[in-house]
């Protein structure tokens, strides 16, 4: 982590800003396959998949207008917000965790934490209310320490 890099804005990571932000750079990245003479609305590609957010610039190559999939992802990100604000699942709500088995950090989940999401065969994401997330990430760390102590 870089200490000294500057605090982004307050607000960016919200749903509500966040969601359209990343479909703008999804489309600017077709734009810029067109630009490169790699447009895939003019030869169609074998197959397209877009999974979560993803799935909003397969429906770009899919003829939707672009005005229309940024009304759509405000409104996915607004609707998110406010569950999560609600549920307490906006802020520090998700963590990497890597170079261990992910049955052993299945063993130490509590507090509404959850592991859905493997990114390797020593690697998950874990997800849940902050608060449950500080439990989990202090355990985590607690066990990193004990190991590393034992070497």
């Amino acid at each position: 982590e870089d200490d000294d890099a500057p605090t982004p804005p307050s607000g960016l990571d919200d749903p509500a800003v966040s969601v359209p932000g990343i479909l703008l750079a999804q489309l600017a990245a077709l734009r810029a396959l067109a630009g490169q003479g790699l447009d895939p609305r003019e030869v169609a590609p074998a197959a397209v998949l877009g999974h979560s957010q993803g799935h909003l610039a397969t429906q770009a190559l899919a003829g939707v207008p672009d005005v229309e999939l940024l009304a759509v992802a405000r409104l996915i990100g607004v609707a998110g917000q406010l569950v999560g604000r609600r549920r307490g699942l906006l802020g520090d709500t998700m963590v990497s965790v890597s170079d261990v088995d992910p049955a052993r950090v299945d063993d130490l989940l509590s507090d509404g934490v959850v592991a859905h999401l493997r990114n390797g065969r020593r690697a998950v994401v874990l997800s849940g209310p902050a608060a449950g997330m500080r439990t989990v990430v202090a355990r985590l760390e607690q066990v990193a320490a004990d190991e590393k102590a034992e070497r």
